[in-house]
C-alpha cells in the first residue's frame, strides 16, 4: 500500500516549526498546541509542510542528504516511527492519494 503523508498546512492551516540544538518546537495554529519533538521528526515535518511524501521518499531524502551509516530498511523504520508519532500529535495526516 502506497501511503502519502502531508501536513495540515496543505489544507490552509499554519504549523510553525523552530529548530533548537537538541529538539524542535512546533506550534499548531489549529489547536493552539505547542509540541516538543525530536530533530528527525522536525526535519520530516518540514519536508511535509509544502509537499506530500511517502515514507520511502522521506527515507531516500535522508539517505541522499545526510551521511547516515544505516541500511535503508533501518532508516525507513525510523522514518515510519517518527511519522506515527507525528500522526498521534495530529501534525501530519496519511492518505492513499495526494491531497489537492
Amino acid at each position: 500500500m502506497n501511503i502519502s503523508y502531508f501536513s495540515p498546512s496543505l489544507k490552509g492551516f499554519s504549523i510553525y516549526v523552530k529548530e533548537y540544538d537538541t529538539a524542535t518546537i512546533v506550534y499548531d495554529e489549529r489547536s493552539g498546541d505547542v509540541h516538543r519533538i525530536n530533530q528527525l521528526s522536525g526535519l520530516l515535518l518540514q519536508q511535509l509542510i509544502d509537499t506530500p511524501h511517502t515514507s520511502s521518499q522521506l527515507a531516500n531524502y535522508l539517505r541522499e542528504t545526510f551521511d547516515i551509516d544505516e541500511t535503508f530498511d533501518d532508516i525507513l523504520s525510523n522514518v515510519e516511527a517518527c511519522l506515527e508519532h507525528l500522526k498521534e500529535l495530529e501534525l501530519v495526516e496519511a492518505t492513499k492519494s495526494i491531497p489537492q
